[in-house]
């Protein structure tokens, strides 16, 4: 039970996104699951607006390259990014390249660009000292180890002043985090594996492809399916102090650790052309059963292979939820969600203009 409704949580801020002028712009399920779940626009855009079914409106311009000039939104943006998108935003992250004029002098920077190795043993800002960070990358600039610490102090308050002369106490907290990336013979990522010095935040995500390089599942496990029920505080740091490679797995150390009940599972279909026709998510039965699916999207191409549609399925209810309809660059210019009682009551529609080639 508690694996399903987390799967439909998932879905239901993923679904949300779509409309909220708040969110980032996720633009359909189509691009899961190798996204960052950034608000990013496909081809030359010059101009974007929103307008949603509660007469919310939103515009963004953009220069020539892609670099946003104006957006009318000022209110706070949404920044929850699910779990299966958070380790991909991760992994984009630490491949970035900067720029020579970029580099910091507490910074270690490859080839590429890349960031290998950044220290800074006092103040990093005003909360966060004693940081620490290492990565490791294979020929192609790909990331195959992640490994960062640091400190931070704050002021906190006691929750009664029985027995303390202060209202208020500082105390310093270590955090520290081990990622590991793994790629398959056509380097494709296969597998990534997430620890947290707070163990309920420590993620596993696999990656499962086709003969034809197609990705057609994924698998997340987290803390649900975490089998150990106590580690040491420090465990993460004495890991961390033994040396890491792609080849290190908690399952080292804890051999049955991701092993409590299933992960949570999503599937892809692809046509004869290689296109995504269908994404199915599995949830599970309140009384623990086996998985079943709880949401189907499929997509509809034209004549000349273009995305045209995407189409939700409310398969608890046994109905079409939601139509997105998209444009020639593959952007969505119109959704419209679709009640219980099978009327269009809700529709957002976007106007795309973008810069001639």
């Amino acid at each position: 039970m508690r694996r399903l409704i987390v799967t439909l949580h998932f879905l239901l801020v993923t679904k949300l996104c779509l409309t909220q002028i708040s969110g980032p712009w996720h633009s359909s399920f189509y691009d899961m699951p190798i996204t960052d779940f950034s608000m990013s626009l496909k081809g030359p855009v010059k101009f974007w607006s929103l307008s949603n079914s509660k007469g919310e409106t939103r515009t963004i311009q953009y220069d020539a390259f892609g670099k946003v000039t104006d957006d009318t939104f000022r209110g706070t943006t949404q920044t929850f990014v699910p779990p299966d998108f958070m380790l991909i935003k991760l992994k984009k992250e630490l491949e970035r390249k900067y720029p020579i004029a970029q580099r910091q002098d507490t910074s270690t920077h490859n080839n590429h660009g890349q960031l290998i190795h950044k220290q800074v043993k006092d103040n990093y800002d005003d909360r966060v000292s004693d940081y620490n960070e290492r990565n490791n990358f294979d020929p192609y600039g790909n990331i195959l180890t992640h490994q960062k610490s640091y400190s931070t102090t704050e002021m906190r308050a006691w929750n009664s002043l029985h027995g303390h002369d202060q209202p208020t106490y500082i105390t310093t907290t270590h955090t520290s985090f081990l990622a590991i990336f793994r790629y398959n013979q056509k380097r494709n990522l296969r597998e990534i594996e997430y620890l947290h010095s707070d163990p309920f935040q420590n993620l596993k995500m696999v990656y499962l492809y086709d003969v034809n390089n197609n990705l057609i599942a994924t698998n997340r496990y987290d803390h649900y399916n975490i089998r150990i029920g106590y580690m040491k505080d420090n465990y993460l740091s004495e890991i961390s102090a033994s040396g890491i490679d792609t080849n290190f797995s908690i399952t080292s150390i804890y051999p049955e650790y991701w092993s409590q009940g299933s992960p949570a599972h999503n599937e892809w279909k692809f046509n004869d052309q290689g296109q995504k026709i269908e994404y199915n998510a599995y949830g599970y039965k309140p009384n623990g059963g086996a998985a079943v699916i709880s949401f189907i999207a499929k997509w509809e191409y034209d004549e000349k292979g273009k995305l045209k549609k995407e189409i939700h399925f409310d398969i608890w209810n046994n109905r079409i939820s939601a139509v997105l309809e998209f444009d020639p660059y593959g952007n969505v210019i119109k959704e419209t969600e679709i009640g219980y009682d099978g009327k269009k009551d809700k529709i957002t529609e976007m106007k795309i203009e973008y810069y001639s080639k």
